[in-house]
């Protein structure tokens, strides 16, 4: 069964959607996805809050807000991200840094996955955004290849082979009953992971992969006919 992050807050800092701390953990998509966040004081790391080893595959990170740094994920030590996709998640106080990902000190590897629509600093008709909403980074950030981050202010991270940065994945709606943002058509990221390290043959919904696999959780497919509803925002009225 899927388990659905949240970015609410019952304490000061540290992912009340997944919290680890000292050990090894595996996250997948399966049960994993992060529905709209509600800012009530988390500091940091309002989706994730890493102090471990975490490996995060074909998983949405989505809506979560802090007061100051990574909204979306907080990384203390070792975190490994493969098909994941990171998106609308904000830092939101003035001067803050890294809406979706900070990596404070450790080590961020990633590949086959999307950073994108982050914010960080407060933003008003008087206050700039501060110029790191995607991933700030004081330990190591390091792509393994097939990466779509759509602004790289502020992260120091060195492209390789398959790399889009400063590219908008043009990313659908986030589907709440189930967790995932889809790709739109024409997106970038369509077509353009690495199919030797892609993670499984599946993505987070289960949806088969295709040989050339996409970037991101979400695997894309012509749209067929409609076979359900399902409400995505608004009051259900």
């Amino acid at each position: 069964a899927r388990r659905a992050l949240d970015g609410r807050d019952d304490a000061l800092e540290g992912g009340l959607g997944a919290q680890n701390a000292g050990r090894e953990r595996a996250t997948r998509g399966d049960h994993l996805g992060s529905y709209g966040g509600r800012d009530a004081g988390h500091f940091a790391g309002a989706g994730i809050y890493n102090a471990g080893d975490l490996h995060l595959y074909n998983s949405s990170v989505y809506g979560n807000i802090s007061t100051f740094a990574g909204a979306g994920i907080l990384n203390t030590s070792r975190l490994n991200i493969n098909n994941s996709t990171i998106s609308q998640n904000v830092s939101s106080a003035y001067g803050s840094r890294g809406g979706g990902i900070h990596n404070f000190e450790g080590g961020v590897t990633i590949q086959n996955s999307i950073i994108a629509g982050n914010q960080a600093g407060q933003v008003d008709a008087h206050i700039a955004a501060s110029m790191q909403p995607d991933c700030y980074n004081q330990g190591a950030i390091t792509s393994l290849g097939n990466n779509i981050i759509q602004n790289i202010s502020g992260c120091s991270i060195t492209s390789v082979a398959g790399d889009k940065f400063n590219v908008d994945p043009h990313l659908g709606a986030f589907v709440k009953p189930s967790g995932y943002i889809a790709l739109l058509a024409g997106s970038p990221a369509i077509n353009s992971g690495n199919p030797d390290t892609c993670y499984r043959e599946s993505d987070q919904r289960g949806l088969e992969r295709e040989e050339q696999c996409d970037i991101g959780a979400y695997e894309y497919a012509e749209p067929g006919p409609a076979f359900g509803l399902a409400v995505i925002d608004g009051d259900q009225q």
